[in-house]
């Protein structure tokens, strides 16, 4: 006669749950990590796209008037100034609102003084919106 002894312990001892959430938590960690990255990349792309398609639009506003926009709402409005509005052609910009970085703050534009290196300064604040540091600037002058 055979008597089978039956464990008496069904489950996971303490020690294995620990090692399983261990790891899971450092899986967790590294792809967050991971994404984060890829979601800033993104966005400085989008960003950067942005920029140029903006500074196409100036490009053709000068081309068109012979002037540089007082303010980026000159694109998509057409300005006061009669000398400019009546050689203003249709907006400039293809969507009739004024453009934003991937975070949803606008644009800077200032026009810069004659002898300047650029005629005009056109960035975005970056992640950390106005008041970041220069560093975290994007410039559509310094563009990747």
């Amino acid at each position: 006669m055979n008597i089978r002894t039956q464990s008496t312990t069904n489950g996971f001892t303490i020690i294995e749950i620990t090692i399983a959430i261990a790891i899971m938590g450092i899986l967790m960690v590294t792809l967050g990590s991971g994404f984060t990255y890829v979601l800033k990349r993104t966005r400085i792309f989008a960003t950067n796209t942005t920029l140029r398609s903006v500074k196409n639009s100036i490009q053709q506003f000068n081309n068109d008037t012979s002037t540089y926009p007082q303010k980026l709402e000159d694109l998509v409005r057409r300005p006061a100034d009669p000398k400019i509005a009546k050689r203003w052609v249709s907006s400039y910009m293809e969507k009739e609102e004024m453009p934003e970085d991937a975070w949803k703050h606008p644009l800077v534009y200032k026009l810069n003084a004659k002898g300047a290196q650029n005629p005009y300064e056109l960035y975005s604040w970056g992640p950390n919106d106005e008041g970041s540091p220069q560093e975290e600037w994007l410039s559509v002058w310094n563009l990747e």
